[in-house]
Parts: structure tokens; sequence; C-alpha cells
């Protein structure tokens, strides 16, 4: 999200710089709604990220190729944590609105289960 004076926009487009804010590029900037909680799996060097809007966790390598969903049903996700250690994403959902959870899937994989309530 962009702050403008006391508004915030949302941000439809996930980017990267260098640390000194220099050469800023766009990873990711299509079909996205309202992406967040982006991390970084530095052993495989991909990204993932939730989008709220489109109720969907995503991958792409860092450079923004090779894009898929790899949790999509029944889910309104909203933080990730990478474990690339152990091949994990974990992250945190409302299911069908009801219930806060914890889940985990593969890193490359759709098939999730259900760590905690």
């Amino acid at each position: 999200m962009k702050m403008i004076d006391d508004c915030i926009l949302p941000v439809q487009s996930i980017n990267r710089a260098f640390v000194n804010g220099s050469v800023s590029e766009h990873v990711v900037d299509f079909d996205l709604e309202s992406p967040e909680s982006v991390v970084v799996d530095w052993v495989a060097h991909n990204l993932y990220w939730v989008d709220s809007g489109t109720r969907r966790v995503e991958m792409s390598h860092v450079d923004g190729s090779s894009r898929r969903v790899i949790v999509w049903q029944n889910v309104q996700p909203r933080t990730l944590v990478v474990d690339p250690t152990h091949g994990f994403v974990f992250f945190c959902f409302c299911y069908l609105t009801v219930s806060l959870l914890i889940a985990r899937t593969g890193l490359f994989s759709s098939a999730k289960k259900k760590s905690c309530k």
C-alpha cells in the first residue's frame, strides 16, 4: 500500500529494487488485486504472496517468471511464512469466513494440510 497524505491506495504490483532504492522494477504486475505478505524462498529463489482480493496464494521465481497459484479454494489467506529447508509454506486464513486457521502446503503444490485452529 502507498500512503498519499492520509489516504491508503492499493498497490497492484510486486516490485523490487536495490537496497538504496535505485533501479526499481515490476516483478509481477498483472492479475493482482491486493498483493500482500510477500516472502522470499532464499534457497530456491522464489517469491510467494497472498492476494486477499483474489483469495489466492501464489508463487513465481524472483524475476516474476513461472508464476502459478498454489492455494485458491475456500480460503481467505492473510499472511505467509516459508520454511525452504523443510519445503513448506505456512499461511493463515479464514475458512469459509467462520474460523481462523493456520495451514501448510508444499512449496510447489496445491495440497494443503490444516495445522491448527
